[in-house]
């Protein structure tokens, strides 16, 4: 009973990254439209603040990449291999020697504690492991740039706005030119 409740949590984060995985097959198109859209901001950027308002928010999502990419290898590879090797072998009360696995399951027909048998799954486990961890990091990666970039297009949007009030409302014309050339990059932004 034990061995399934400790497979269940496995099972749902491996069902949670095959799902990441179609719903980035199936948005593939969308995400090459964020990539581009990205790009030709790089590409427009209105002056020297703006830029150092993208640079601020890249950095930041980078950062964020990182933080993720560090986190979900460095706890996921311990788990996966780590602590499976010092956890040692247990001997049941039968005097049977049992080499732990990083995810328990059931076999069928297939004595998982032979020694060839063990590495290739010990193996398999780490690797699908690897997968996942890869599948999940890209995810938390796409959505931490793509949330930074948005909050960098903001920031120039609150910046031109700032701007706008401090200056002096003499000229009606030049007014009207930058509130519509800020309605268009807040249109842009949402798209």
């Amino acid at each position: 009973m034990r061995i399934k409740i400790q497979t269940i949590p496995l099972l749902i984060f491996g069902f949670m990254a095959v799902g990441k995985y179609g719903n980035l097959i199936l948005r593939e198109g969308q995400i090459k439209r964020c990539l581009k859209h990205i790009e030709e901001d790089w590409k427009n950027v209105i002056s020297l603040d703006a830029r150092n308002t993208m640079i601020q928010s890249a950095k930041t999502g980078r950062r964020l990449v990182a933080l993720c990419g560090t986190f979900m290898y460095g706890s996921g590879l311990s788990f996966r291999s780590i602590l499976p090797l010092f956890k040692g072998k247990i001997v049941t009360a039968q005097n049977v020697t049992l080499k732990p696995l990083p995810c328990p399951g059931y076999f069928f027909s297939l004595d998982a504690q032979v020694s060839p048998t063990y590495e290739m799954i010990f193996a398999m486990q780490f690797f699908s492991g690897l997968v996942t961890f890869s599948i999940t990091t890209g995810v938390c990666g796409l959505t931490a740039v793509f949330v930074m970039h948005a909050c960098g297009q903001l920031q120039i949007l609150i910046n031109l706005m700032r701007h706008l009030v401090k200056e002096q409302w003499d000229e009606g014309r030049n007014v009207d030119r930058k509130l519509a050339e800020m309605v268009e990059y807040h249109i842009r932004i949402r798209r």
